[in-house]
């Protein structure tokens, strides 16, 4: 009898073993349901969090003509020739920077758009706030927010002076009140994020699609 067919994009996933296909995760499911009437076009896509590499090579060979632009804490990509191939064609763009002082990230994408941003960074819950209230203006409308490891058990990053709750609980606040609230952000960036958010699908309690609207 066998298995039921794997998509496109588990398959991709495992194939360069990255942790969010079947491996470990198995968020490449939910991804290939969104993606795969867009996969052929071509757009940008912001991804924090780089990992060993195995999710950069899946989405660009999955996105055939998308730009990435990758954020991560290191200091450069390795040396590898699949990587050099995609930042010599264009399509990969690489940017050092702490996922909690994204300043440098601004200056070089102010004049860009995405239509899929991924936090895959640190996981701490603060960043990921901190994270989608600095780049939320960034996506294209009707482009997805997507943030993954909503219950990781990594502590409070203390370079905020105030604790905030998790980002599990504060986008299931806003699917019963229709208010985003994140007691790190100013004023500006929830009022844009309030007036900007549509709907917001959770999965297993462990990765959001936040829907901007038009």
């Amino acid at each position: 009898m066998g298995n039921k067919e794997i998509d496109e994009l588990t398959i991709l996933a495992d194939k360069y073993e990255c942790d969010k296909g079947s491996l470990k995760h198995n968020y490449t499911k939910i991804y290939n349901d969104y993606f795969k009437q867009i996969k052929n076009r071509k757009f940008n896509i912001l991804e924090i969090g780089f990992g060993t590499g195995a999710s950069v090579k899946m989405w660009l060979d999955y996105f055939n003509k998308a730009i990435l632009y990758c954020i991560d804490i290191r200091k450069n990509l390795p040396d590898e020739e699949l990587l050099n191939k995609y930042v010599n064609n264009g399509r990969l763009k690489f940017i050092s920077a702490d996922q909690s002082s994204l300043e440098p990230v601004i200056k070089l994408i102010k004049n860009k758009k995405f239509r899929i941003i991924i936090d895959d960074g640190s996981h701490i819950t603060e960043d990921q706030q901190y994270s989608i209230g600095r780049l939320f203006p960034y996506l294209s409308e009707s482009g997805l927010y997507i943030i993954e490891d909503l219950n990781c058990k990594r502590g409070h990053n203390k370079k905020f002076k105030i604790e905030t709750v998790k980002m599990i609980k504060i986008l299931k606040k806003y699917n019963k009140t229709n208010i985003f609230y994140s007691k790190i952000l100013p004023k500006n960036q929830l009022e844009y994020i309030n007036n900007n958010i549509g709907k917001v699908d959770i999965y297993n309690d462990k990765i959001s699609f936040i829907r901007k609207i038009k």
